[in-house]
């Protein structure tokens, strides 16, 4: 599903905008070497890490999947042994984090009742959050618990309790919309997508992606289109217009595919140590910046700098708003546009191999469809986000687990020797 979701992305926001921006002579062909490029890297890291491409498309295909469901079955429910009191406490944790704001300094659980949705003084509410030394404990509480609530969550799925993992997710992201007053489109795409996923398979022990499901979520992402259309409008304070379906679809096309109209910009931007700084924002991920702060600052954060280097309006300042070039803008970006292609190669391989890291893990089969879906952001927002999470979600839980790993039964010791 990591290919799946990624793909439709990269060629909504990249591929379709290289087109209508009239930019077919000029990197619709390197937009093409830079999709291969993704394609061959994550088929290359799912082959030598995975027996079978299951991984990589996620689709159904019931004489293909019986010799991975039969493998999958035979073997050990998880690999780490959570008693349900702990994952039970990682709950309360996680969900503190998001209390925690709405109670200090100020009391705000009413706004549970009466959700805003603006996008007014949005980037200013997320500093106050990084600046505020209670709510990064609580944050960093949130981290280390998220897994163990995935985990959690995927046990009650294969109990038949398929409604407890929706509640906790979608109180997860109401919440989030509660504590910023904010909730972006690809964000409640993502959300629909994931929730979906799940109901649809109530019945089955596995996540599977039939192609009936494709069928019905075109339609029905075809049937929101007005809804989105008004939603942005909306939350920026203006009139939402009443429209037909093929009127709404022109209107967010128009809104959703301006990305090409960057890529000259980032194609000359010139600056040989933004692969460095890129490679230290990879590197230090996981530090937590009250410690580490000066080591993480020569990090780059590619959407800050691009949209400053822009529209020449630095971070903080009162008209200041995020610009996103693109995943493939982003590449431009930082190797140029001679090396472009290297970003999408490193792309394939990490989310390829961290596809099949979580696959090993059936309790990590939530988790894994989460960050499958997550990737579609990759087109739009670039890959900050998407690694950022995968990355600080999984580095605290893989050092813990060291210390927890179930032992192996011994049944099944003798049957992989008989084999």
């Amino acid at each position: 599903m990591y290919y799946v979701f990624s793909v439709v992305g990269i060629t909504v926001y990249s591929g379709i905008s290289t087109v209508l921006n009239g930019l077919c002579d000029k990197y619709f062909i390197p937009y093409l070497i830079f999709l291969a490029a993704y394609t061959f890297s994550f088929v290359l890291a799912i082959r030598f890490s995975f027996k079978g491409m299951n991984g990589l498309i996620g689709v159904v295909d019931k004489s293909s999947n019986a010799s991975l469901k039969k493998s999958l079955h035979s073997m050990d429910d998880s690999r780490f042994y959570i008693p349900d009191t702990i994952l039970k406490v990682g709950l309360v944790l996680f969900f503190s984090y998001y209390f925690v704001q709405l109670t200090y300094p100020e009391f705000r659980l009413l706004d549970i009742f009466n959700l805003q949705n603006s996008i007014d003084d949005i980037f200013l509410k997320r500093e106050r959050l990084r600046g505020n030394t209670v709510y990064q404990v609580f944050y960093y509480f949130n981290l280390m618990s998220i897994v163990p609530v995935f985990i959690y969550s995927y046990k009650k799925f294969r109990k038949g309790m398929w409604w407890i993992p929706i509640i906790i997710w979608g109180l997860w992201w109401y919440l989030q919309i509660v504590v910023l007053g904010y909730f972006s489109r690809n964000e409640m795409l993502v959300v629909l997508a994931f929730l979906v996923l799940i109901f649809d398979n109530r019945k089955r022990d596995e996540i599977e992606f039939s192609a009936r499901l494709i069928v019905v979520g075109i339609i029905g992402l075809l049937m929101m289109i007005p809804f989105l259309n008004s939603y942005e409008l909306t939350r920026m304070g203006v009139a939402a217009k009443k429209e037909g379906v093929l009127e709404a679809l022109k209107d967010l096309m128009i809104k959703e595919t301006t990305y090409g109209k960057y890529y000259d910009f980032c194609a000359s931007y010139n600056d040989s140590f933004l692969v460095l700084k890129y490679i230290i924002w990879l590197l230090t991920l996981p530090l937590p910046s009250a410690i580490f702060g000066t080591i993480k600052s020569f990090g780059l954060e590619t959407n800050t700098l691009f949209t400053v280097a822009y529209t020449g309006i630095r971070q903080g300042s009162p008209n200041y708003s995020v610009i996103l070039p693109s995943i493939f803008g982003e590449s431009l970006l930082i190797y140029g546009k001679n090396l472009y292609w290297i970003h999408p190669i490193f792309l394939g391989f990490f989310f390829g191999a961290f596809c099949k890291r979580l696959e090993k893990n059936r309790d990590f089969t939530l988790l894994n469809l989460y960050f499958a879906v997550t990737t579609f952001i990759l087109g739009r927002g670039g890959s900050e986000a998407v690694i950022a999470s995968m990355v600080n979600y999984m580095v605290i839980f893989f050092i813990i687990s060291v210390f927890v790993r179930k032992p192996r039964r011994k049944v099944g010791l003798n049957q992989e020797k008989q084999q």
